[in-house]
């Protein structure tokens, strides 16, 4: 990881996992009302909660304006078997999320592959959780109850 410090921005790690969970929660009800474009920005703002209490974990303090860069991203993946699939996940759903050019393709995603990336988001949240909190009760709990 780069060497850049950042501000406290008043969030804890704890906080920010429990928002993580909250947020892709919230994805799920989204889920349910056919919004894809909510979904997917709850999707990325989960992930990128975090993936700054990771970044917190390590030693960064994160401003809350923060915006990570891929060296960053890539440095917490990096040791995982599917660290390029991972960050190009994260990648897609950022741009997807943030991006008013794709309106069009949001609203062509059915429901089915809404299902996927809210899926595919859950379970890298769920490997992404113990590193950040230790305490196995308080872990991120997967939104599908089969996970």
């Amino acid at each position: 990881m780069s060497s850049t410090r950042y501000e406290n921005g008043g969030n804890t790690i704890q906080e920010l996992h429990n928002r993580s969970q909250f947020l892709m929660d919230m994805s799920v009800q989204f889920l349910q009302y056919n919004s894809p474009f909510f979904c997917l920005t709850f999707i990325n703002q989960a992930i990128e909660t975090m993936l700054k209490a990771l970044l917190m974990k390590r030693g960064a303090v994160i401003i809350t304006s923060y915006t990570r860069t891929l060296e960053e991203t890539y440095d917490l993946f990096k040791e995982s078997d599917a660290a390029l699939e991972d960050i190009c996940f994260l990648e897609s759903i950022h741009f997807l999320s943030i991006e008013p050019a794709n309106s069009q393709l949001i609203q062509n995603i059915t429901s089915f592959q809404l299902q996927r990336l809210i899926h595919r988001a859950d379970n890298l949240l769920f490997q992404s959780s113990p590193k950040v909190i230790a305490d196995s009760g308080t872990v991120y709990k997967s939104i599908f109850k089969n996970t």
